[in-house]
């Protein structure tokens, strides 16, 4: 009988190692440092030179006492950009448009406001800060040039994480579109609120 209980005992071990060994074996190697630098520096390159796309999506922005979202399509062309936003259930519509001098939003009641910049210009207007600037490059996976920086990187070379401008912002997803990995689903959070966006399709020109 103890040696019978001891031989299933041994095979027990040996099984619980195998499956062990096997999992193990599963997992993704980490790539060396010095790649994911490499590949970091080569997607810099690459999509600091998409300059004109068309994304669409969605928008939240929770803070402590209240929150909204809305559908979004994001055109940009160069230093010209229009953002259309569109509440659902007839909750209103606006328009954010304009390029490095001057930037003009449009209510859906027709009212039109104008400003040297997008940030203030949306928060003046909501009540809401949305860093658009920052958005800009964000959006493609990018830090915005010349402004401090910390970030992580995933094993791909692509940015996990990155705290720029007083926000964090947590990229959670990436497609392959046209050869070009891009973020699909980007968190963006700082001491007072909550910004979620959720894209359902890149088109790049």
């Amino acid at each position: 009988m103890h040696i019978e209980t001891g031989a299933r005992r041994g095979g027990w071990l040996l099984a619980v190692m195998a499956w062990l060994m096997s999992a193990c074996a599963s997992l993704p190697t980490p790539t060396p440092v010095a790649e994911q630098a490499r590949l970091w520096q080569q997607r810099q390159v690459e999509l600091s030179r998409l300059e004109h796309w068309v994304v669409s999506g969605r928008i939240g922005i929770q803070s402590e006492d209240t929150g909204w979202h809305t559908s979004l399509r994001w055109q940009q062309d160069g230093d010209e950009f229009r953002i259309a936003l569109n509440a659902p259930l007839g909750q209103g519509s606006a328009q954010l448009q304009g390029g490095s001098r001057q930037v003009e939003l449009v209510m859906g009641d027709g009212q039109r406001l104008t400003a040297a910049d997008p940030d203030s210009l949306i928060n003046r207007a909501l009540g809401t800060p949305v860093p658009v600037s920052g958005l800009r490059y964000w959006v493609r996976g990018l830090p915005v040039p010349a402004l401090a920086a910390t970030h992580e990187l995933d094993n791909r070379g692509r940015l996990a994480w990155l705290e720029q401008s007083g926000w964090r912002i947590t990229f959670h997803r990436y497609e392959t579109v046209a050869g070009h990995e891009l973020p699909t689903k980007i968190f963006l959070d700082n001491a007072h609120y909550k910004v979620r966006l959720i894209f359902d399709s890149w088109v790049l020109s």
